[in-house]
Formats: C-alpha cells, sequence, structure tokens
C-alpha cells in the first residue's frame, strides 16, 4: 500500500525542451550549451592509503549517491528503519546491473545572456 501511494516527482528534459522553456521565460537567451554523458559510477572511484578502509564497490558508490539525493524523500513516507536495507539491495541490484551494461546519465551545462 505504501509503495502504490509513493510519487515520486522526477522529469528529466532534453536540450530542446530547456532551450524552448528558456526561450519561451524571455529574461535570457542561450549562449552556449554542452551535453555530457558520464557512466554511473564515474569520479567515484576514492582511492585510499588505509589498510583499514575496504573499498565500496560500484553498486555500492552509486547507492550512496543516490541515497543522499533521495532519502530525504523517502523515510517520511516509508520509515527510517527500512533505508539501510533499501540501499543495500538497490547496491546489490545497481552493482549487477554494472556488471552488465555501461549506463550512463547525460549533465547539461547551458550558458546564458541576460537579455537587455
Amino acid at each position: 500500500e505504501k509503495v502504490d501511494s509513493f510519487d515520486a516527482p522526477y522529469y528529466a528534459p532534453c536540450l530542446e525542451e530547456m532551450k524552448m522553456e528558456i526561450q519561451k521565460e524571455g529574461s535570457f537567451i542561450v549562449d552556449e550549451h554542452e551535453a555530457y554523458e558520464i557512466d554511473w559510477d564515474a569520479g567515484m572511484k576514492l582511492q585510499s592509503d588505509s589498510p583499514t578502509v575496504t573499498p565500496l564497490t560500484s553498486g555500492e558508490r552509486v547507492a550512496r549517491t543516490i541515497r543522499a539525493v533521495v532519502e530525504s524523500m523517502l523515510e517520511p513516507h516509508f520509515g527510517c528503519h527500512i533505508m539501510d536495507e533499501l540501499f543495500r539491495r538497490y547496491a546489490e541490484v545497481v552493482e549487477d546491473h554494472l556488471s552488465k551494461t555501461r549506463t550512463t546519465y547525460i549533465n547539461l551545462v547551458i550558458s546564458l545572456v541576460k537579455q537587455g
């Protein structure tokens, strides 16, 4: 019941849609733009010289990143008691997926100039 009643607002527009909205709003013009494809695990491989630090798997690194963003939405709805187990399981699913597939996301960088 809690899963069915949970609504996670998420919207990921494409570059052209972003440009259209900026133009429609009218305060700025798009000066430059670039789309970057980034591996899910890119840039997250932290090295440690400490022999007591256990390196994280790719799935664990991704799960920690996602947890930092969505835990504040999930916890009030589902309760804090399930968060550790939820993200442990999520890390396993992500690790399995990353072992089979190169998974990327897109970052849009848009430079705007204020209209006079």
